[in-house]
């Protein structure tokens, strides 16, 4: 295109460096500019085109769908849309009791960055007085864990199908440089089609290098984790062979009545497998 002048403000004092970028180069390593502009034209119509979120005052409660360690979730409908939500209901009282504050905070941050169809939608968020709320995509097919309770093992076609659907959880969530650290059957919930919507951020966590925290569920935790040396991505991974396993033979690889012991069988890594199990499944 043609040369163009822009005219640019500079405070008084301000130290300033100006770089300069031809053409060639900027499209070589950013890509076309005009494809740049497009995107960002595209992303501020959808933004624009978004539907308003629901008001508090528009949800009617319908019934109670669970009670947890910090209140309720409460079937709602919005009202002007009649579209139905989860609302997850938490007395601010008992969150600071337990000293669960950066726990809940941390779950609102990393659900609002979160867009993929396997991870529960946050619509909306609230509070009055006494409590905080988190409106939720309403998922109504029950946990893995109850399935896999009554149908366990669930045989290599639908193994793969909700393993593959984690993979594809996990890919996206790594790409945006976030950690799971929590992943178990309890915390993945189906919808009415029998998808996965994965739940429970609270001990997720965005990731520079490593971290030392030891979190999760004994029975999935990575080596690196017992032994404290610090995790990475990995230790999200290592969880997806751990439920695979599960999800085809109805137990975990380590299971012990005595965590000790299972915590020894992690490290050691000497998994039983199954004479069942199909070779690609190992």
């Amino acid at each position: 295109g043609e040369p163009a002048n822009a005219a640019i403000k500079v405070k008084d004092g301000a130290a300033l460096t100006v770089y300069s970028c031809d053409r060639d180069t900027f499209t070589e390593y950013l890509g076309p500019l005009q494809a740049i502009i497009d995107t960002a034209i595209a992303k501020r119509e959808a933004v624009a085109n978004e539907p308003e979120k629901p008001h508090f005052n528009d949800l009617e409660l319908r019934r109670i769908l669970g009670v947890g360690t910090f209140g309720r979730v409460k079937l709602v409908i919005h009202k002007p849309t009649q579209v139905s939500y989860a609302l997850k209901c938490m007395r601010k009282a008992q969150v600071v009791a337990t000293k669960q504050q950066s726990h809940v905070l941390n779950e609102k941050r990393i659900l609002a960055m979160m867009d993929h169809p396997f991870i529960l939608r946050l619509v909306n968020t609230y509070q009055d007085k006494g409590e905080l709320y988190m409106l939720l995509e309403l998922a109504l097919g029950g946990e893995l864990f109850s399935l896999l309770a009554k149908r366990a093992p669930l045989g290599d076609g639908m193994g793969k199908f909700y393993s593959a659907s984690v993979v594809s959880i996990f890919s996206y969530m790594h790409g945006h440089k976030v950690i799971y650290r929590d992943l178990k059957p309890e915390n993945l919930l189906l919808d009415k089609d029998g998808y996965i919507k994965m739940v429970d951020f609270g001990f997720a966590k965005i990731l520079q290098d490593r971290t030392w925290t030891l979190c999760g569920t004994p029975e999935y935790l990575a080596p690196e984790i017992i032994l404290n040396k610090g995790h990475g991505f990995g230790a999200d991974w290592w969880c997806v062979g751990i439920l695979t396993f599960e999800c085809l033979t109805s137990q975990t690889p380590f299971v012990s009545n005595d965590p000790m012991e299972g915590y020894r069988k992690i490290i050691k890594c000497r998994v039983p497998w199954p004479p069942h199990l199909q070779p690609m499944a190992r």
